[in-house]
């Protein structure tokens, strides 16, 4: 901000270092003195102008998503496991901006699946060349239709599922209630030879994202057969 101009803090592509370009430009409050760059984000420690969240994943456009004022000067700052860590001349401040800072291809967001709903064990014979059913619940912050059906991916070799959950009617037809309650389950369904899942495994996971590029995983227990030989224990 000098020869008075507004504080900011400027994206410059240096990938040539003999001649970097500025690309983008965010105004701040008051005086940066120290930022971290994490999943796209620049947090600022902006002295009085507390501490300052900046979307820079377009670096020719980057925009304040929103700040924490803790009403001192703030003169570091740390971001760890999705909470920001402050500091000033007295305290120590954590800081949770919430999910709705979360980025696509951040952290994953863990989430309830029942592998073979209506089974206690989830038996899994690996010599078939059926379908394993899976199960993604929904629950008060996850909702199955607002996932991005085309990335769901189940097992260790991460097999697709075997019908077509783009097509809106087929969709509808995979989700089911259960238990009377009003949320809805998505059930979907994964060829056994091609989930990857060996004899031995105890557990299995359905992993995505959500239309808005949130990443999800869930997992649950199973039990693996081939024929001749006994089961195996979990």
């Amino acid at each position: 901000g000098g020869g008075g101009a507004p504080p900011a803090i400027q994206v410059v592509d240096i990938s040539n270092p003999a001649a970097p370009v500025g690309l983008g430009v965010v105004g701040i409050p008051d005086d940066p003195w120290e930022i971290v760059i994490k999943d796209g984000r620049v947090y600022v420690a902006d002295r009085y102008g507390g501490v300052r969240v900046i979307d820079a994943s377009n670096p020719a456009a980057p925009v304040e998503l929103g700040a924490f004022d803790n009403r001192r000067s703030v003169n570091g700052v740390a971001v760890a496991d999705g909470l920001v860590y402050a500091i000033d001349s007295v305290n120590l401040q954590v800081i949770d901006f919430g999910p709705e800072y979360a980025v696509a291809g951040g952290p994953e967001t863990e989430v309830q699946i029942d592998i073979k709903p209506h089974s206690d064990t989830n038996p899994i014979n690996l010599s078939s060349n059926g379908n394993v059913a899976v199960a993604l619940l929904s629950s008060d912050s996850f909702d199955v239709r607002d996932v991005d059906v085309t990335t769901l991916a189940f097992g260790p070799a991460g097999a697709a599922p075997r019908h077509d959950l783009t097509d809106s009617k087929i969709f509808e037809e995979h989700l089911v209630s259960s238990h009377g309650s009003p949320l809805k389950s998505l059930i979907s369904h994964y060829a056994t030879p091609e989930t990857g899942i060996a004899i031995g495994d105890t557990n299995a996971c359905l992993s995505g994202e959500m239309l808005a590029g949130a990443l999800f995983e869930g997992c649950d227990s199973i039990l693996t057969t081939t024929p001749g030989r006994g089961r195996r224990q979990r």
